[in-house]
């Protein structure tokens, strides 16, 4: 325990200021939503689920606790704070014991997490389990009950290249649909940023793709701003948190203040690699960004809602419950196609219509001065043609 009193010292040192929520009396327990997506990891190549993955799982107004050590809440003499994973029917598979400290209140952070196998009542290697594919549930508790619920679901995938067969896992669930707008401190003259998890669902452990995202105004469509262009975003196969800096007109950065000044509906508009990827809707009112659905504090059962804290604003994707008309390279790159194994995909289950129809690698369409090219190349080959480079023939 002295190491982890080091390391707790140690980040206390570097870690950047966080904003403090305005605490109203009895507020319920919760989870940043944030944390929640990026700890929440089920790794591509050993289809291993882990807690304590990319980043930091943080909980939100838990009850003070006590330990002979710096976590009040750990599984040998302190508070208890621990999470269930549960397939679709119940059975519960594994128990994640978490080792939390405050700093600052109301933040309670999770440094480690004891995983046990319950088949087997065993510690799992590594704070580690396998899943397989399917529908899960993560139930977080604390002493008092229940006070949080997660759901997501497994697909396994096999490598449809018969010379380098590989099996990958992938996890499915509010990672898409989901996006922020933040800026630091919640200070209107902080630069605006657009928040969300991004993956590469292929072959290849990471993807290059550019994004864009443009802002507009609901009441006239005027543009309000948007990201860089020509920005390159490297995504790797399991979800990652990516943040955009928004810009105005000019280019020059844009503030969260330029935005609340005017009142009204905005649409944001997110593409990747030219393919529409999603549409979020938001509000502002009375200079104040303002939240929707299930991030609505009091207006969602305390399982389900969304905690983004004061300098985050969740928004749910416009297309949720729908397939994108294209699979863009972020969720599925057509070169990287890998074929389902087994079952229908758990995704397919629960209502979201069948895969696009199959895209020829490197056939993607280009538009040059008003003309759409496709690179025959791809095409030949792809029909089972022999392609050759003769120069003499020019």
């Amino acid at each position: 325990m002295k190491c982890r009193a080091l390391v707790f010292a140690v980040a206390m040192v570097v870690a950047a200021p966080i904003v403090v929520f305005a605490q109203p009396a009895e507020m319920p327990q919760g989870i940043m939503w944030q944390s929640l997506l990026g700890s929440t990891v089920v790794y591509s190549k050993s289809g291993d689920l882990s807690l304590t993955g990319f980043e930091r799982l943080t909980a939100v107004f838990l009850p003070p606790a006590q330990s002979n050590t710096v976590y009040p809440y750990n599984p040998s003499d302190g508070g208890k704070f621990w999470a269930i994973l549960s397939t679709a029917d119940g059975t519960e598979l594994a128990r994640y014991d978490f080792w939390a400290q405050e700093r600052p209140a109301p933040y309670w952070v999770v440094d480690d997490a004891w995983v046990t196998d319950l088949a087997t009542g065993e510690r799992a290697e590594g704070g580690r389990v396998p899943v397989e594919p399917g529908q899960y549930t993560l139930d977080y508790f604390l002493e008092s009950g229940r006070f949080y619920t997660f759901a997501f679901s497994v697909e396994r995938l096999d490598s449809d290249d018969p010379f380098q067969p590989q099996t990958f896992w992938f996890a499915n669930g509010p990672w898409r649909d989901w996006g922020a707008l933040t800026y630091a401190d919640a200070d209107p003259n902080s630069t605006l940023h657009w928040t969300i998890f991004l993956r590469n669902r292929g072959r290849e452990a990471s993807r290059d793709v550019q994004v864009e995202l443009a802002v507009t105004r609901d009441s006239d469509g005027a543009a309000v701003c948007s990201t860089r262009s020509g920005m390159s975003w490297s995504l790797m196969r399991e979800w990652r948190n990516h943040r955009f800096e928004l810009v105005g007109p000019g280019g020059r950065l844009f503030r969260a203040g330029d935005l609340l000044a005017r009142d009204g509906a905005y649409t944001l508009r997110m593409a990747i690699d030219g393919e529409t990827y999603g549409t979020w809707r938001f509000e502002v009112a009375g200079g104040q960004l303002q939240h929707s659905g299930r991030a609505v504090r009091g207006a969602v059962d305390p399982l389900e809602f969304i905690e983004g804290g004061p300098d985050q604003w969740w928004h749910i994707r416009e297309e949720t419950g729908q397939a994108p008309a294209t699979t863009p390279a972020a969720d599925g790159p057509a070169e990287e196609a890998v074929a389902p194994a087994g079952d229908t995909p758990p995704a397919a289950a629960v209502g979201e219509a069948a895969p696009p129809p199959q895209i020829i690698a490197g056939a993607t369409p280009v538009t040059i001065n008003g003309h759409t090219m496709v690179p025959l190349r791809s095409v030949f080959e792809w029909l089972g043609a022999e392609v050759k480079w003769i120069p003499q023939a020019l």
